[in-house]
């Protein structure tokens, strides 16, 4: 064994100095030897691995010398010289967020290319009885309901380990996470089953179809979060273009009806999925030496540093569809239950909501350049510049603005420009011809403006999101929940079902608002937040 005593102290050696800099990865400014103990005990270093390792009597000895190596090297903390990165680099990069941000977006892509050319897609059909695309509708935004604080959840959680190289502990913690969205399903599911065997609302046929789609979607979303983590959104593309392929084969090919095919198909992918997704964590690197195998936090702790980001998955989902469910539930004389699928008015959000690819994309190049710059700010700015460096980021942020703006505009026309040219060159000469009534197409527009406004918000979200603060991000979005909610109630009763569109809009002028006033407050005391985060 080497041992790397010397007098008093252990010599500076490669291995020390790579420790000093994984602490510093945790926190960039320790405030004392006994924050670095704690920090080294974090990364799972004990008495028995310091005394076998470097011949040290504790971890707090090893602390000491770690905390004598950063005070030595303090005075490179501002004003280091940072290469720049090539142009081209830079370049290569920003593309590479950009599409890694578009991805994410792909098979909401994909789903709309296949309705429009086969007239189906993995969850949905064109030719579809109302009564059953209503069960499927209520199924699929449902699961979003469900799952979108568990996807959110394992995001926070999971980039935190994987961030720090500790694939096994990301695995331990994903996993865990999707057995409890699993496991709140099948109680949804059940309770909902009771519910209406008490109160029927619907027929139980049309509530067993809902769930069957409910559950397998809930599997989808969740190893579809998994793969974002982990980097692999193609694949998950890849499965969902597989999965419409098994559904052309069996409807097409062996005339199984389109139900049995979709949710043979959807259960499929989704196993295959969670296959892969454990795949990837078994080959991702592993920096925990064999036999150090820290313990999780307790689920009290998770669950108070996760409420936040879980809580945000939730509202962020139900502020994207509430107003379908306003509309779907506004009584008319052709509504047979509560709850009751209007074609007209999902045509016309489902075509807007391409909108948000392209900001998706940039939003991804954005908070990644931003987030870039703040780590060299430390090393370049001094204490006594922090001023001077929160008027550049917030000077820099505005222009980030204006260029969302810009792009949220550009997608909005070339979307409207689009499906304008779909309808009249191809869509209109179909044997089963796809048009646009006059209520599809205010919807249309009025969605439009909305998810475009709504795009801006997100990177807002995105920032503070990457700067931990939370709170500034769930407060402003559970007030727009509620002013969608009521809106889109309130005119959808005394108008008319499109009239909960209004909804969306709302909530989305004021998510935008309230979130653009924390964010400027935020970059106002960048240096503080950046304190906080190091």
């Amino acid at each position: 064994m080497t041992m790397y005593r010397g007098s008093g102290s252990l010599r500076e050696t490669d291995e020390l100095r790579d420790l000093l800099k994984e602490i510093q990865e945790k926190h960039l400014h320790p405030e004392d030897p006994y924050e670095i103990a704690a920090l080294l005990e974090s990364i799972g270093w004990n008495d028995l691995r310091v005394r076998q390792r470097f011949g040290m009597d504790n971890v707090f000895d090893l602390a000491r010398q770690l905390w004598g190596m950063q005070r030595r090297t303090i005075h490179a903390r501002a004003n280091e010289f940072v290469p720049r990165t090539p142009v081209w680099q830079s370049v290569v990069n920003a593309v590479r967020e950009f599409a890694r941000g578009m991805v994410f977006a792909l098979p909401m892509v994909l789903s709309e290319i296949s309705m429009l050319t086969l007239h189906f897609s993995l969850w949905s059909y064109q030719n579809l009885s109302v009564s059953l695309a209503t069960s499927i509708a209520i199924g699929t935004i449902l699961s979003f309901f469900t799952v979108g604080g568990f996807m959110q959840a394992i995001a926070r959680r999971a980039f935190f380990y994987i961030f720090q190289g500790y694939y096994k502990m990301a695995q331990r913690v994903t996993f865990q996470y999707i057995r409890m969205g699993i496991y709140t399903s099948v109680g949804i599911s059940a309770l909902l089953v009771w519910i209406n065997g008490l109160f029927p609302i619907l027929p139980f046929h049309m509530l067993f179809v809902g769930l069957a789609y409910y559950i397998v979607l809930n599997a989808i979303w969740l190893s579809v979060t998994v793969m974002y983590v982990l980097k692999r959104e193609v694949f998950f593309t890849g499965l969902l273009a597989s999965g419409i392929g098994l559904v052309w084969i069996g409807f097409r090919g062996l005339h199984i009806n389109i139900i049995i095919a979709q949710l043979a198909a959807m259960l499929f992918i989704s196993l295959v999925g969670m296959l892969l997704v454990l795949y990837f964590f078994r080959r991702s690197p592993n920096r925990l030496e064999h036999g150090i195998q820290p313990h999780l936090p307790r689920p009290g702790v998770t669950v108070y540093s996760t409420l936040p980001y879980f809580l945000y998955g939730f509202l962020y989902f139900v502020l994207l569809f509430v107003d379908r469910v306003m509309a779907w539930s506004t009584n008319s004389a052709f509504s047979q239950y509560l709850i009751w699928f209007r074609g007209d008015y999902e045509a016309g959000l489902d075509f807007a909501l391409a909108t948000m690819i392209l900001p998706l994309g940039v939003t991804e190049v954005v908070v990644t350049r931003i987030m870039n710059a703040a780590l060299v700010a430390q090393r370049q700015y001094a204490g006594r510049e922090a001023a001077e460096m929160n008027r550049a980021f917030l000077a820099d942020y505005r222009k980030s603005m204006v260029t969302m703006v810009i792009t949220a505009a550009i997608s909005a026309v070339l979307v409207y420009l689009g499906v304008k040219w779909l309808l009249d060159n191809y869509l209109m000469h179909l044997p089963q011809a796809v048009t646009l009534t006059s209520t599809s197409n205010f919807v249309f527009v009025i969605g439009l403006i909305s998810y475009s406004i709504l795009s801006i918000a997100l990177l807002n979200a995105v920032t503070m999101f990457s700067l931990n603060r939370p709170e500034l991000v769930v407060r402003p979005i559970l007030l727009s929940v509620a002013v969608n909610l009521a809106t889109g109630f309130l005119l959808s009763r005394w108008f008319s079902y499109a009239d909960a569109v209004w909804g969306i809009l709302a909530g989305s002028i004021i998510f935008l608002f309230f979130t653009t006033r924390n964010v400027f407050q935020v970059f106002r005391n960048f240096d503080y937040h950046l304190y906080l985060l190091s």
